[in-house]
């Protein structure tokens, strides 16, 4: 048994007696408010700690590298097939602790990389380039959140939460430190945005679709999508 089944099995069965571990599973899976908010408000705090024009453009370059993630791991999962959702598998013989339907994943039967990590980590990123400390508190925070939870509930293998890390990472850090860009906002800030009224309505704007983990985007690019299938 290879060391990625092994940690997947120990930790869903620690959930599967229902008690504590099973309850808090099911808890961080579900309640968007617990996960979430810890990590926005430390979001929020280091996107408004500062008001210069180079930190508002990493902050901004930052929330560029979140999304590109994402899309990117939804992608993966979508067409890279690299495994099967753990609970999906039968040969693993996993107890369906939660009682998922068969139809409860949709289209969503391929786990790696995991979206919900890739954002958390993408999230903890752009905290920890700005604030080493509180991004250090983000990062295991979603290590022990939702690694935790979707491990031990069968949704993803341990690989597809430390994937989406690396991911994660290494796009908003290189997203980050694009200097031409980085330039560029800079001068947009200076001509457009001297009282940083434009700045804050971002980091808003990007902090409620983080909390929804982007479904209304998501919304919008099916209708398009749709509508231009229709039109063809």
């Amino acid at each position: 048994m290879n060391f990625d089944l092994q940690i997947l099995k120990f930790l869903n069965g620690l959930a599967n007696d229902k008690g504590f571990c099973y309850s808090l599973a099911t808890t961080l899976v579900s309640n968007a408010l617990l996960l979430s908010t810890p990590l926005l408000a430390c979001l929020a705090l280091v996107s408004l700690s500062q008001t210069s024009p180079l930190h508002k453009s990493k902050i901004v370059l930052g929330y560029a590298g979140v999304l590109v993630s994402v899309v990117i791991s939804v992608y993966c999962q979508g067409h890279l097939f690299v495994h099967i959702r753990p609970i999906l598998d039968h040969s693993l013989n996993l107890p369906n602790i939660v009682d998922w339907p068969p139809n409860a994943f949709g289209q969503r039967q391929y786990s790696w990389p995991s979206d919900t990590a890739t954002l958390f980590f993408a999230i903890s990123s752009v905290v920890f380039i700005q604030n080493r400390g509180l991004g250090v508190l983000c990062l295991i925070w979603t290590l022990l959140t939702v690694g935790f939870s979707r491990i031990s509930l069968g949704l993803h293998y341990p690989s597809d939460i430390l994937s989406g890390l690396v991911l994660a990472f290494i796009l908003v850090y290189a997203f980050t430190h694009l200097k031409a860009a980085q330039d560029h906002i800079q001068r947009l800030m200076l001509k457009y945005d001297a009282k940083s009224g434009l700045f804050h309505m971002v980091v808003v704007l990007f902090c409620a679709e983080a909390y929804s983990r982007f479904s209304n985007l998501q919304a919008i690019y099916d209708a398009v999508i749709h509508l231009g299938n229709g039109a063809v």
